[in-house]
């Protein structure tokens, strides 16, 4: 008797490997490789014959082995081609690799790997140009891949070129590390007379300070440091082990790293370990105290308003530091009382650092003091400045050179005038608000205190 024919073409219910071969539905399979069966009555192939992307000797862990993705960059130059990627695992030893295929449809290796450390599970994760690679046992560290296009140190002397420029494909540990992580250091340096000198910059970050009277800061304050990576994402903190004890001060800061010597173009390991780092913030607390606070944000790429300065602790300790007079070498130009009149004041500058700065001159003794007169330019010079007479007899008067943040550069002798009866009557207070007032700009002090321009 012959047999019956049982035609089966309905594969879309997928492979079953729990039940036995013989229990299994029609529309089931027991085993099959390298097709698709989604489409009802039809078994299709999966994907196209190419050549082996097997790299050397890899060991791929079935299921996890391989991630494709695409690129507006070529790993190989890093040039701007739009290309894609078949990244293959070796788990057993390892390493990841990558397969490309870019815009001219050529295919190669690439020469360089990332190394997970040792054998691992691979999972792979794509997002904004960024591959990050992953140990589905948690015995390795993720890693992070992808390009980074940073121009670091940008000098205002040089038309803003940087002093070191990293575009290229960077691999580094996904985990946002601190400066302590990175094995790098921090310190605070006392510049009240000198800059850090030869011996202080071999640590890596470096926050020189000095103090002015006339502040808010009293206390012992400590300083911590945390970097700043590609997107704005903060690192955490590096304590400092320095502490600065202030009394009603006001507190300056500027910030060193020491750097390697590079050609803009070199694209280097970045100087403070990770090549993402693009800024550092600074924060303080109150010794004592649980919880920083944020105090200033560092640009690593455009620095502040006059941009980033290559420093030599062997040859710069002393710029930017007075050295020079200030003095009143003269009695006002009319000695009667309450007469709008003018005063010189001598000033010579004879230190490197301060081209480009401007700052003010604060008079005391006029009948309304102190008197701000702002400087465009703090080199070697003479200045009238505008004042009111005091009330007749013997009065005292006195100059100080401020700096761009009311730091006191230098401070005169005092000066002893004798002021004539001009027989007028006590001016009325300056009224910043009104048009007929001799006042020109109010200078933001809490206390009665006017500035004059140049």
């Amino acid at each position: 008797m012959p047999k019956k024919s049982l035609n089966i073409n309905p594969f879309h219910g997928g492979l079953n490997e729990h039940s036995d071969a013989r229990d299994i539905a029609h529309q089931e399979l027991s085993s099959v490789e390298n097709v698709a069966v989604a489409d009802i009555g039809k078994v299709n192939l999966i994907g196209r014959g190419y050549q082996d992307s097997v790299k050397g000797t890899g060991h791929l862990k079935p299921g996890v082995g391989a991630f494709r993705f695409a690129s507006d960059r070529q790993v190989t130059d890093a040039s701007e081609s739009p290309s894609q990627y078949l990244v293959v695992a070796d788990g057993l030893n390892g390493y990841v690799y990558f397969y490309e295929k870019d815009s001219d449809g050529a295919l190669s290796w690439w020469s360089s790997n990332i190394s997970m450390g040792g054998a691992f599970s691979p999972t792979y994760y794509y997002a904004d140009g960024i591959l990050r690679v992953h140990d589905g046992d948690f015995t390795r560290s993720s890693k992070w891949f992808g390009y980074v296009d940073s121009g670091l140190y940008q000098e205002a002397a040089n038309s803003n070129t940087p002093i070191h420029t990293i575009t290229k494909f960077a691999t580094t540990d996904q985990k946002l590390k601190s400066f302590g992580d990175l094995s790098k250091t921090v310190a605070i340096r006392d510049a009240t007379t000198a800059n850090p000198s030869d011996a202080n910059l071999g640590t890596h970050l470096n926050l020189a300070y000095w103090l002015s009277e006339g502040g808010s800061w009293s206390g012992i304050y400590e300083f911590g440091f945390a970097p700043v990576y590609k997107g704005g994402q903060e690192g955490p903190m590096t304590e400092a082990s320095d502490q600065v004890v202030m009394f009603e001060h006001k507190l300056s800061i500027q910030l060193y790293v020491t750097t390697a010597s590079h050609s803009p173009d070199d694209d280097d390991d970045h100087d403070l370990g990770d090549d993402r780092i693009v800024g550092v913030n600074v924060y303080f607390r109150e010794n004592g105290n649980q919880d920083y606070f944020f105090l200033k944000s560092f640009d690593l790429e455009q620095g502040g308003k006059d941009r980033w300065l290559k420093y030599n602790g062997s040859l710069h300790t002393a710029y930017g530091f007075h050295a020079g007079t200030l003095a009143l070498n003269a009695d006002p130009a009319s000695v009667a009382s309450y007469a709008s009149t003018t005063i010189t004041v001598t000033y010579t500058n004879t230190a490197s650092g301060f081209t480009g700065r401007t700052g003010f001159l604060r008079l005391v003794g006029g009948q309304v003091t102190p008197v701000y007169f702002r400087l465009t330019s703090l080199a070697t010079a003479n200045h009238s400045v505008p004042i009111i007479n005091p009330g007749p007899g013997s009065r005292v008067f006195k100059v100080q050179l401020l700096d761009e943040d009311f730091n006191i550069l230098k401070e005169s002798s005092t000066r002893t005038v004798t002021i004539s009866d001009s027989g007028s009557a006590v001016p009325p207070d300056l009224d910043p608000n009104h048009p007929d007032s001799y006042f020109l700009e109010d200078s933001g002090d809490p206390d009665d205190q006017y500035e004059y321009d140049t």
